[in-house]
């Protein structure tokens, strides 16, 4: 049994590329357990992956000063006995943590006086991906091998798209809220749904100008996951949400600025579907493909169509 904390800044691409390091963490041993610490205000629900596995946010006041990063460790009882501490963040502060949290074995960047904190100092975190820069540090786990690490599996992505759940929990934009609003519209064929997470529920009236067409489904974050399993489309902002509804096989698309980059890994399903946007214009979309819209009546065409137009290969 080992005890792993490990400690990121908190993005979604930045928490997403960890999937692969705790998936093999905790396939390694059915006892071992994973704790992650994340800036405040980065919200991420760790009943979405796997049941050891605790995420934590530490206060931007703790954060920023080793008086309070020894205070945040004293006080977070739920982690004790760590054998190995991951600094991904690697500043003086978050180096200090492993100390505070009297971790066996500290793993994090060298420079300066922070790398005499840590057991194992690098030059840098290696690899061409992000999961690859994180899965990087496993050569300084005695316990651990490259061979423990497989392609985090997914579900079977669902091949007859008829549901769809349209994802609201940033329902104060109101920009979002029209594109969602508009997509949902130009579907005539898929059967829409929306979701606010019911901690929210009491702050989002006058979300839809139609609300009566809409039914909304009110799930506690924690049973999100369940609520995706009824569906077989997800669309939402959140790169976080995509990954998950891709990895439990519902079919994901996520809302993007024309510019803004798609997440990419090497050891997980990316096959994120995009919604590009030019400000309030769907401009691109696609599965593993960038298509440039010329009606909006193609995007459903195309989520419809999408199995039955490839052809799979032979063996």
């Amino acid at each position: 049994m080992l005890n792993f904390l490990i400690r990121i800044k908190g993005d979604d691409t930045e928490f997403l590329s960890l999937i692969p390091l705790i998936h093999g963490i905790l396939n390694k041993h059915e006892d071992n357990r994973v704790s992650v610490i994340v800036d405040e205000g980065y919200e991420v629900n760790d009943r979405w992956f796997y049941d050891r596995l605790n995420i934590f946010q530490i206060p931007d006041k703790k954060r920023d000063s080793l008086f309070g990063a020894h205070q945040f460790a004293a006080n977070l009882h739920d982690v004790f006995n760590v054998d190995y501490y991951i600094d991904f963040v690697s500043d003086f502060n978050s180096a200090f943590l492993g100390l505070a949290f009297r971790a066996k074995r500290k793993i994090g960047l060298q420079g300066g006086p922070k790398s005499y904190l840590y057991s194992y100092s690098l030059e840098s975190f290696e690899g061409l991906f992000p999961d690859q820069k994180k899965l990087c540090v496993i050569k300084y786990i005695d316990e651990l091998r490259e061979k423990d690490f497989s392609y985090v599996k997914s579900k079977e992505v669902k091949k007859v798209i008829e549901k769809v759940l349209f994802d609201f929990t940033s329902f104060k934009d109101k920009a979002l809220v029209k594109k969602l609003e508009d997509i949902k519209n130009s579907f005539t064929d898929l059967v829409s749904f929306g979701y606010v997470p019911s901690e929210y529920e009491p702050q989002y009236e006058n979300l839809l100008k139609d609300p009566g067409t809409f039914e909304i489904f009110h799930h506690p974050e924690k049973e999100f996951v369940n609520l995706l399993e009824r569906f077989d489309l997800f669309i939402t902002d959140s790169a976080l949400r995509a990954q998950v509804a891709l990895l439990n096989g519902i079919r994901p698309f996520l809302i993007l600025k024309e510019d803004e980059k798609l997440p990419v890994f090497s050891q997980m399903n990316s096959s994120v579907g995009q919604l590009r946007y030019d400000e309030d214009d769907l401009v691109i979309y696609g599965i593993n493909e960038e298509r440039g819209l010329k009606v909006i009546a193609e995007l459903e065409d195309y989520i419809i169509n999408y199995n039955t137009l490839r052809v799979e290969p032979t063996t």
